[in-house]
């Protein structure tokens, strides 16, 4: 959160301080097939900008993008396999919105009982959150 003070690196940090602007750096590993192969590494010019739960979460999404695209790659997929992998998770996370406030949930609960109810009908995850998406979309539309 700041690279001033409490860094686990501290000859880097004062490196990273003394030249460049940076003061608050976040890193995630990416994974293949739970190999790492990389890092995304986030940097800010503001003490303490990684500190709240948001800006981890939305860090994290962005690694698991990158982990996605990354595992894509590595296997040959096409630019059409991304993007509808892609729209699969955007559709996903709307859901999740959706639920948590019609169930008063977490993120985590929210995804865990989509989850699970996808198990119990037999679809796909991003198929069920298509439905409650479009089943939401269809009732503001009374």
């Amino acid at each position: 959160a700041d690279l001033r003070n409490g860094s686990s690196w501290p000859a880097l940090a004062r490196a990273v301080v003394e030249s460049t602007p940076v003061r608050g750096a976040m890193g995630f590993r990416l994974l293949i097939d739970e190999r790492k192969v990389g890092a995304l590494n986030l940097f800010s010019d503001t003490v303490g900008a990684f500190t709240s739960a948001a800006a981890a979460d939305h860090a994290s999404m962005l690694a698991a993008f990158a982990s996605v695209t990354a595992t894509a790659i590595g296997r040959g997929e096409d630019i059409d396999s991304l993007r509808s992998g892609l729209v699969s998770n955007r559709e996903i996370g709307k859901a999740v919105g959706l639920v948590m406030a019609a169930q008063d949930l977490t993120a985590d609960e929210a995804f865990d009982l989509l989850r699970r109810t996808s198990q119990q009908v037999n679809l796909k995850v991003a198929d069920l959150a298509r439905t409650v998406v479009e089943n939401h979309s269809v009732g503001k539309d009374r």
